[in-house]
């Protein structure tokens, strides 16, 4: 769930004494599991770069992409690419499989 933790970061640095640090994420299929929050879909306005990669062919449950809504458009620049694959194609090494033999 770490493009979904740096989401929220955002807002933790924004909402700080840090909140002039300008923030790129770089997120790797997010999916926020099964518990949500409003924030999780808002791109802070301290985010200038949101790079998004997304799986095509992820189905399994609680596993539905996150694509955040983006406050300020003059200020956030956003790149979203659709790969294929599913989550786990994406976030682990080629070959390595999860024990149980989901991949």
């Amino acid at each position: 769930r770490g493009g979904v933790q740096c989401f929220l970061l955002g807002w933790k640095l924004e909402r700080s004494e840090w909140r002039d640090v300008e923030v790129n994420i770089f997120a790797l299929d997010p999916v926020p599991g099964p518990i949500t929050t409003k924030k999780m879909g808002i791109v802070a306005t301290n985010v200038r770069k949101l790079t998004l990669l997304v799986a095509e062919h992820e189905h399994a449950m609680w596993f539905d992409v996150l694509l955040p809504r983006v406050l300020d458009t003059t200020e956030t620049q956003v790149e979203m690419d659709v790969v294929p694959g599913n989550h786990l194609t994406l976030v682990l090494p080629p070959g390595q499989t999860l024990a149980g033999g989901y991949h």
